[in-house]
C-alpha cells in the first residue's frame, strides 16, 4: 500500500469507535490519523495543524461536535473534509451541513465498506 501524504483527525470520546475508525482510515492510507477522545486537546492540535479530512462526532462530554466546527470556522481552521459521526439521526445536522462544512454525515453503526470508500473518495478529491 502506498503512504497517503493526506492528513487525518479522528474526535470521538467511545474509544471502541476511536479505534476502528483509526484502523479503517490507516487501511486507506496508510497511515495512522491523529485521534483524540477529548474534544478540547483535538481542538489544540487542530489550531497546530493542516488537516485535510476530520471525523468528528457530535455528542462529546463539554463540546459537540458542531460547537468545535463553529469554532474551527471562526478560527480559519476548518479542514478541507469534514465528516460528522453520529448515532441520532437529528433534524439540526440536516440544516447545519452547509454552515458547517460538513460534507458527510456517517450514521452510527456504520458500514465499514462504505466508510472506507468514503475516506478513499474524500482524500482522493482534496
Amino acid at each position: 500500500m502506498k503512504k497517503s501524504n493526506k492528513r487525518v483527525v479522528i474526535v470521538d470520546d467511545n474509544a471502541t469507535n476511536l479505534k476502528l475508525m483509526g484502523y479503517l482510515v490507516t487501511q486507506v492510507t496508510g497511515r495512522t490519523p491523529d485521534s483524540f477522545s477529548c474534544p478540547i486537546e483535538a481542538h489544540k492540535a487542530l489550531i497546530k495543524n493542516d488537516y485535510d479530512l476530520l471525523l468528528i462526532d457530535q455528542h462529546m462530554p463539554n463540546i459537540t461536535g458542531l460547537e468545535l466546527l463553529n469554532k474551527l470556522i471562526l478560527e480559519g481552521k476548518l479542514p478541507k473534509v469534514v465528516a460528522l459521526v453520529t448515532a441520532v439521526k437529528e433534524p439540526l445536522l440536516q440544516s447545519a451541513l452547509r454552515r458547517y462544512g460538513i460534507t458527510e454525515v456517517i450514521q452510527k453503526p456504520f458500514d465499514i465498506h462504505k466508510f472506507r470508500n468514503f475516506v478513499q473518495l474524500a482524500l482522493s478529491t482534496r
